[in-house]
């Protein structure tokens, strides 16, 4: 008798928790498609955000789409991507290896936890290592 009871409660159990971990599961992939078909539009304007792109690359004062636009956009990304290589170098040979002091202990290795700059000298960099060291 005891045998059984146990049998059908822990049964009951089982398909106590399949059931909960299916209304769960099945929550969530509603969830994932409400908010897939928010993004695109709503009931009211489905077009929603086709026009929202639209608004976004229309001129202003024109209303149309600038016709040499995307080559536009090409040579102001290569003029960012020419202008961010020679500032690095500028700022390589500026702060060169030679201007650090070393000011932690020797030979401990880890991950840097956190960097401040000194208040009254804004040029000094403080990191400070996870295992003490600060540099």
């Amino acid at each position: 008798m005891k045998k059984t009871t146990l049998t059908i409660i822990a049964f009951l159990l089982v398909m106590a928790t399949i059931l909960v971990f299916q209304q769960t599961s099945n929550n969530t992939i509603k969830r994932k498609q409400q908010t897939t078909k928010a993004s695109v539009g709503t009931e009211k304007d489905p077009n929603a955000r086709a026009n929202y792109e639209l608004k976004r690359l229309q001129n202003p004062k024109t209303g149309l789409i600038p016709i040499d636009i995307r080559k536009k956009e090409l040579k102001f990304a290569n003029q960012l991507a020419a202008l961010q290589k020679t500032r690095s170098t500028e700022i390589a040979t500026h702060y060169a290896p030679e201007d650090w002091n070393f000011a932690g202990p020797g030979n401990t290795g880890g991950r840097t936890r956190a960097l401040a700059i000194d208040i009254s000298n804004e040029q000094i960099l403080l990191a400070g290592g996870v295992s003490g060291g600060m540099y």
